[in-house]
């Protein structure tokens, strides 16, 4: 629960009740935490240091404990949310010159790991002492046994978010996952340490232990996972050694989610980012409706949650809107915005919102893009014959059109219709409209394919001379056109639909490429060529200067790689020109 205080001092904490206490904005970035207690004890401790061994430009993030321990003590937990920063920041400092940071990072888990042992058994010490302080020789005795006690029966999963500039250290031990939102993308940073994975069952055998049928080691009951710090009893079987990635930072990425097993049980990490991007500005919010989610669909135990934006770290708070122009253009002057404009434009999204639920989770479509615009056509190739003969096409085109769709809306696109296998979509910017293509295209070539389709002549793997795979799965072929179409709403689907010669050329346009190609007109190139020649022209400050989501885009093109490569005169069917 949230409370404001009004009194001097804050209350302590006990193993019932915490005080957070923590900044909404970490090192310039906007963070939100949220959590359930679950159960009548403390189970899970959050990290957050600001400002990092002094600097400005280093952070910690973090997360200790398990959602539901088979001994109600947070001992371990609560240990190291006290002690694993000053322990990281002795060994950053103890590094030599051929060690790395990783190196640093795994000492602190091993080293963090001793020290608890350490503590619990002082604890232990006080506890026995206590015991033989109040009962007689005899009554101690018959209550000893020979196997460990309960406090060196408990352990925690960690999770640590280790910032320095814009280089981020991701290392975990037991189930609290960390994932980064990549242009709305999931990317799983971390490793589910289950003692089912196959290599940390190959591991736990070599350390003469074994993993039973329910997925337990030593067939001990809550004992599925095999990396966690505490559990001494089970070592070496498991241990705290860290699964560590080291990942740069650029302008696509938005937010880092870092939540424990109770939220990861119940949410996939795809359907997590499209709910914290529902709330963008305000991590906080993003955070609760996380947690929410969870509890919805039954999570059991203590749910934590917390959302860092690392994009503040790249642009200001105010500069994540999309632009309206063509090519390299300025936003808009917010007094000039007309309130019952952007009132009914409310109205009209929430009339056309679509029954996909994935969908709705994410950003607004934009409004239909006019005046000059890039219009992009698609088709499959050979889907009629596919169709007749193969029996996952049902499947396959259901893949495909979820692919689409949503990396339209990530990309900023206009869904004008769709014709059997084929799409018709429109863009504001051509660099917006070559990024959903190629990002479609490279989304294709990593789906998760039915094995009826991969087997079959239309579409199975092929790669290039040099080994790259170039078709897999569904071969779609585009085409794209730049230009100033006739526009008018279809009266039966309140849709924004285009006519004219533009259209038409677009269409022929995508009808002459290849499964896998993106053919563009010569209009399309001279775009490509104007933008390339303006950002050649500013300096450092003038780029920094640019529109938000137009740098985004650039970076995502100059990220992807992109190559022009000329085809030749074609003739247009029906058309009188080339291109």
């Amino acid at each position: 629960m949230d409370v404001t205080l009004r009194i001097p001092s804050l209350p302590d904490e006990s193993d019932i009740k915490r005080v957070r206490t923590s900044f909404s904005d970490i090192n310039n970035m906007a963070y939100g935490i949220s959590d359930m207690l679950g159960y009548d004890h403390l189970s899970m401790f959050d990290m957050v240091v600001p400002n990092f061994r002094g600097k400005d430009n280093e952070c910690i993030f973090g997360m200790f404990g398990r959602p539901a321990p088979t001994q109600p003590s947070g001992k371990v937990g609560r240990f190291l949310q006290e002690t694993f920063a000053s322990v990281l920041a002795e060994q950053l400092e103890k590094l030599e010159d051929f060690e790395s940071v990783t190196d640093a990072i795994r000492r602190s888990f091993l080293f963090s790991n001793r020290q608890a042992f350490d503590y619990l058994t002082s604890v232990a010490q006080e506890r026995k002492r206590s015991v033989a302080s109040t009962h007689s020789i005899d009554e101690m005795f018959r209550a000893w046994s020979p196997g460990p006690t309960s406090l060196f029966k408990t352990g925690a999963s960690g999770a640590v978010v280790y910032l320095a500039d814009k280089t981020l250290y991701c290392a975990n031990a037991g189930q609290a996952l960390v994932v980064i939102s990549r242009k709305g993308e999931a990317e799983l940073l971390s490793k589910n340490h289950l003692s089912t994975d196959r290599e940390e069952t190959a591991r736990i055998r070599r350390a003469e232990a074994w993993v039973s049928t329910k997925g337990y080691i030593n067939d001990e009951k809550e004992m599925d996972i095999s990396r966690a710090f505490g559990y001494w009893h089970q070592a070496p079987a498991v241990n705290a050694s860290p699964e560590i990635r080291v990942r740069p930072l650029t302008e696509t990425d938005e937010f880092v989610i870092i939540g424990n097993s109770a939220l990861w049980a119940c949410c996939s990490y795809q359907t997590a980012v499209d709910i914290a991007r529902t709330e963008r500005d305000d991590p906080m919010m993003a955070a609760q409706k996380l947690r929410d989610f969870a509890i919805s669909y039954g999570a059991e135990g203590s749910v934590m949650v917390m959302v860092v934006n690392v994009s503040d770290l790249f642009f200001n708070r105010g500069g994540r809107s999309r632009g309206t122009g063509s090519g390299p253009q300025i936003m808009p002057d917010p007094s000039t915005v007309d309130p019952d404009a952007n009132f009914m434009r409310a109205v009209r999204r929430r009339y056309e919102e679509v029954g996909d639920r994935t969908l709705n989770r994410l950003q607004q479509e934009i409004e239909p893009p006019q005046g000059q615009i890039a219009i992009v056509f698609t088709d499959i190739v050979n889907s009629t014959h596919l169709w007749e003969t193969n029996p996952s096409m049902p499947t396959a085109i259901k893949m495909h059109h979820n692919l689409m769709r949503r990396q339209l809306r990530l990309d900023g696109g206009y869904e004008v219709k769709t014709e059997g296998d084929s799409f018709m979509v429109s863009f504001q910017t051509v660099t917006a409209a070559i990024l959903w293509a190629f990002n479609c295209q490279i989304g294709l070539l990593r789906e998760e394919w039915p094995r009826e389709l991969l087997e079959c002549p239309d579409g199975n793997i092929v790669h290039d001379s040099e080994g790259n795979i170039v078709q897999r799965g569904l071969r779609v072929r585009m085409g794209i056109h730049w230009g100033g179409p006739q526009c008018e709403r279809d009266p039966i689907t309140r849709r924004m639909d285009y006519y004219g010669p533009m259209v038409n050329r677009a269409a022929r346009i995508n009808a002459s490429a290849d499964g896998g190609q993106l053919m563009a007109s010569q209009d399309v190139i001279y775009e490509i060529e104007l933008l390339r020649d303006y950002l050649d022209s500013l300096d450092d400050e003038g780029l920094t200067d640019l529109p938000a989501e137009l740098k985004r885009e650039v970076q995502e093109i100059r990220r992807v790689g992109i190559e022009i490569k000329n085809m030749g005169e074609r003739k247009l069917k029906g058309l009188e020109g080339e291109f």
